[in-house]
């Protein structure tokens, strides 16, 4: 990938953790039993955002990201931005039920630009910063088991 592709890639990436920070937002406000719940991941998505950033800033990170992520990410990322913009759109307008929150939710996750995060931040670490971002976000990992044991656990599905 070349640079300006790179930089292209990874501003699209973070724009679509903002998106994803935004709609869990709605679902934090929406329901109060969950509120706690959803607030966390608020905040983890913006700190995938923050991380996006530093692995832009970074050469290093920033070659370590692109040699794991495949260029024809980059149209998947667009199409899930388009789909977490819609959905805020519509949840803006008519609350959707809990069981629609957390399935749109585990969709959004299971999305190319999500795991793609995800594989970045659990590979094997080679270089101290690497390491560094992956221990500050030991914890803001595994969203899609997290949503689906908090549903079953709360017999949302």
């Amino acid at each position: 990938m070349k640079d300006d592709l790179v930089h292209i890639f990874l501003d699209e990436a973070g724009q679509l953790e903002i998106l994803v920070a935004d709609l869990y937002t709605i679902f934090e406000q929406s329901f109060f039993e969950d509120k706690n719940f959803w607030h966390q991941l608020v905040d983890e998505e913006k700190n995938h955002a923050s991380i996006t950033r530093t692995i832009k800033d970074n050469p290093g990170l920033l070659n370590e990201f692109v040699s794991s992520s495949a260029p024809d990410l980059l149209q998947e990322i667009l199409q899930t931005k388009e789909l977490v913009s819609s959905l805020i759109l519509k949840f803006s307008e008519k609350t959707p039920d809990r069981k629609t929150a957390f399935l749109a939710a585990i969709k959004i996750e299971k999305s190319a630009g999500e795991i793609a995060y995800q594989n970045f931040i659990t590979q094997e670490a080679d270089s101290w910063i690497l390491m560094g971002l992956q221990k500050l976000n030991e914890y803001d990992r595994d969203h899609i088991e997290r949503l689906e044991q908090y549903a079953k656990d709360n017999k949302i599905f």
